[in-house]
């Protein structure tokens, strides 16, 4: 089992006791920096010792993008190509008056 150190700016080093080590680039969550609520990168592990090694394991706050929502899309591509709010010359409005 190893002894990790996870580290995060000025906040003291957080202990756990685990089978495995994170990756650089992979997100971790801890209770004692945020939870879930604040998600945290990896952007160092450093291995110290041979027999009973510990691993200090450096975290910066991860910036989550998530993708747009299909409306959120949809009414962007809207705009971009002239048709706002579904009153365009393609919409089923317009098509109703030039009939």
């Amino acid at each position: 089992m190893l002894t990790l150190y996870f580290c995060l700016e000025e906040s003291p080093p957080v202990l756990r006791y685990w089978h495995s080590c994170p990756r650089i680039g992979d997100l971790v969550a801890l209770n004692e920096l945020g939870g879930s609520l604040t998600p945290l990168r990896v952007y160092d592990v450093v291995w110290e010792g041979d027999h009973d090694p510990s691993v200090s394991i450096y975290l910066h706050h991860a910036k989550i993008e998530h993708p747009p929502r299909i409306g959120e899309r949809r009414g962007a591509e809207r705009e971009r190509d002239g048709v706002a709010h579904g009153v365009g010359p393609g919409s089923p409005m317009m098509r109703r008056r030039w009939k």
